[in-house]
C-alpha cells in the first residue's frame, strides 16, 4: 500500500545542521516513491533556520511555542499525511533506515525508533 508521508522536523536555531537532514530526508522519500511532504515548523529561531528549509523545499511552519512537544504538534496539525514521522531536526534518515520503517509499519507497528550513529 503506498501511503502519503509526513515528516514533520521541530526546530529552533538549527541552521547548522538543517539542511543535511532535509538533504537526506527528500532524497531517501524520492528513492522511495511515495508521496510525501516536509514541514519544519521553526519554533521562534533567530538564525537562518527558516530560511534554508524553504530553500530546501520545505514547507516552513513559523510558531513561538518553546515546548518540543507543542511544536511536534502544530507541525502534526498542519500535515496531511498517512503516516507521520517525527525527525530532530539534527537527524539524517538514510534511505534503507525508511524503507526498513515502512516496511515495519505496513506489518503492524503503530511506532518506533532507529539506531544512532554518530558523524563527525
Amino acid at each position: 500500500m503506498v501511503s502519503f508521508i509526513s515528516f514533520i522536523i521541530p526546530a529552533h536555531n538549527e541552521a547548522f545542521e538543517i539542511g543535511g537532514t532535509l538533504v537526506s530526508i527528500i532524497e531517501s522519500a524520492r528513492a522511495i516513491g511515495n508521496p510525501f511532504e516536509v514541514i519544519v515548523v521553526n519554533d521562534a529561531s533567530t538564525d537562518r533556520t527558516a530560511e534554508i528549509a524553504h530553500e530546501a523545499g520545505a514547507q516552513v511552519l513559523n510558531v513561538q511555542l518553546r515546548k518540543i512537544s507543542a511544536v511536534r504538534n502544530a507541525g502534526a496539525r498542519q500535515a496531511k499525511g498517512d503516516l507521520f514521522f517525527f525527525i530532530d531536526a539534527d537527524t539524517q534518515v538514510p534511505e534503507a533506515t525508511l524503507r526498513a520503517a515502512l516496511s515495519t509499519l505496513e506489518g503492524g507497528v503503530v511506532g518506533g525508533g532507529a539506531w544512532v550513529t554518530f558523524g563527525e
